[in-house]
């Protein structure tokens, strides 16, 4: 519930001096946090695999968002204030150094990562080889 919380606020607008003072506290640093703390208490996947869920869906429509029509054509792949965390975000800060440092249970973090590529394939997510060489090794 927490992440779907997150993923329906808004990132802190860089015009905003006093809110891009809070950015480290924002909902993608949040949420990336949340998601690393269930990885690390070895919440349920059942639970993990609800906010991979949210989190894939709330990216897909970040990206469908950005490249419709009536958008406004942008250089990066999300519009900005989305909250969204992508694949490749949870790859570099949260699978990646969770696997590096032995900060989680290698089974389990296995099973993590397939929760999160059936929700990014439910999603119609296509997740990066990396992630997959990672679930490999």
């Amino acid at each position: 519930m927490l992440v779907g919380f997150l993923q329906r606020r808004r990132e802190p607008s860089a015009r905003a001096p006093a809110e891009a003072q809070r950015a480290p506290y924002g909902p993608k640093a949040l949420t990336i946090s949340v998601v690393r703390r269930m990885l690390q208490e070895r919440d349920p996947l059942a639970d993990l695999g609800k906010a991979f869920e949210v989190l894939a869906t709330a990216c897909g429509n970040a990206s469908a968002a950005a490249s419709s029509p009536s958008a406004v054509p942008q250089a990066k792949p999300l519009p900005s204030g989305s909250p969204a965390v992508t694949v490749e975000v949870l790859l570099t800060e949260v699978f990646a150094p969770l696997a590096e440092e032995a900060g989680v249970d290698g089974v389990y973090l296995r099973a993590a990562i397939v929760e999160y590529l059936r929700a990014a394939d439910a999603a119609g997510a296509t997740p990066p080889a990396e992630l997959q060489s990672l679930l490999v090794r």
